[in-house]
């Protein structure tokens, strides 16, 4: 019996997770920062306010961010290009080098055949990964869906952070009793 009640639990909370899926992705997201960045800031704190602490280890953050975002994207997509213009030079020496192997273990296989589908599949794998980066904001929707998240997020994170430590304390005692380490 305490089985079944178990997973309806289990599937009573899935459910509500899928369905409020949209509306948990900041607090899940904002959760995390918040998680990573508490020990920054309890170590920054001894120095200053805790809010001065929090809002340095954002400036900080995001500066990274972007700084990789700037770096990063461009020479990744630079790099796909790249990939996707010799694409059919490095099938040609695929297929040469498998029907070799072919030959070799005595496979009746068509190399060939093989190399046209991982040469599509490679295809819209890159061009999906070209277009990555425009594409979340392709719809209105979805651009005013990114600035909310872009904006609530840090909003929550900054809350969970000032808070951490009486909330971490109230977790731990939701904690069943018996799982509780006594302290005397």
């Amino acid at each position: 019996m305490r089985l079944f009640f178990v997973l309806a639990n289990i599937f009573l909370f899935g459910t509500a997770f899928w369905l409020l899926e949209n509306a948990l992705v900041p607090f899940i997201v904002a959760w995390v920062l918040a998680y990573l960045l508490a020990p920054v800031v309890d170590g920054i704190s001894r120095y200053m306010w805790r809010e001065a602490a929090i809002l340095i280890c954002f400036i900080v953050v995001t500066v990274v961010f972007v700084a990789i975002m700037f770096g990063v994207i461009p020479r990744l997509q630079h790099q796909i290009s790249s990939f996707l213009k010799n694409l059919p030079q490095y099938m040609k020496e695929i297929d040469l080098l498998t029907s070799h192997l072919f030959q070799r273990l005595n496979i009746h296989m068509n190399a060939q055949q093989i190399g046209v589908h991982l040469q599509k599949a490679l295809n819209d794998f890159g061009s999906r990964l070209m277009t990555a980066p425009g594409a979340w904001v392709s719809t209105a929707a979805q651009m005013v869906e990114a600035i909310v998240y872009v904006v609530l997020i840090p909003v929550i994170a900054f809350y969970l952070l000032r808070d951490w430590h009486g909330l971490a304390a109230g977790i731990e005692s939701f904690l069943y009793v018996s799982g509780r380490r006594k302290v005397e």
